[in-house]
């Protein structure tokens, strides 16, 4: 499992600007010699926008020539394992995993009001049918549409997108599943993505 080093607020601004300082050496040139995106050490890494990997702090206390343990109790860091939980891990942020989710409904009248939705030839020769009620399930679909759902208007088409080194279990368990069986309700006759 991969590493990442965590500061206390403005310590790792701090480390990154005294190896500025005490190695002389210009951005581009420190970008360089540790093989790290110019931007990402001056945006993300610099204004702390993310935590730094282990592997490139490692690089930073050779460039300083100093022991990481040193290092680490000069600037208040720790090491720790990366977290991560089903979605995006952006920017080497520390995340925690989620528990179930409870959909816990404030109003005792579940019911949608579909009057207004005007068919078209091909959804009644489908023979459509919407939900009438709202439902756990249809929550947590309209929340993953939310999330990673894209909806084409030229072309009706819906996806679904996550990322495959981290997702692909939920997808293949969870959100499969969801998608070939109509939602949990009597009302609710539709397959999707056929």
């Amino acid at each position: 499992m991969k590493k990442r080093v965590i500061f206390e607020k403005n310590k790792q601004k701090d480390f990154l600007a005294d190896i500025k300082k005490k190695s002389n050496i210009e951005w581009e040139k420190i970008a360089q010699e540790t093989n790290t995106n110019i931007q990402t050490l001056t945006k993300s890494y610099f204004y702390e926008k993310c935590s730094l990997p282990y592997e490139l702090f490692k690089k930073f206390c050779s460039i300083l020539e100093e022991k990481e343990k040193k290092v680490l109790s000069r600037y208040n860091a720790k090491i720790e394992k990366e977290k991560i939980v089903i979605g995006r891990k952006v920017f080497g942020e520390q995340r925690n995993t989620f528990n179930p989710i409870r959909i816990k409904y404030k109003k005792n009248d579940l019911s949608l009001d579909i009057s207004q939705i005007e068919f078209s030839r091909y959804d009644k020769a489908k023979k459509l049918n919407l939900p009438r009620k709202m439902t756990p399930e249809l929550a947590e679909e309209m929340g993953m549409h939310f999330g990673d759902g894209y909806l084409s208007e030229k072309r009706y088409e819906y996806r679904l997108k996550g990322n495959p080194k981290d997702e692909r279990p939920y997808y293949d368990s969870h959100i499969k599943k969801i998608c070939q069986e109509p939602l949990v309700t009597d009302q609710w006759h539709e397959v999707w993505f056929n």
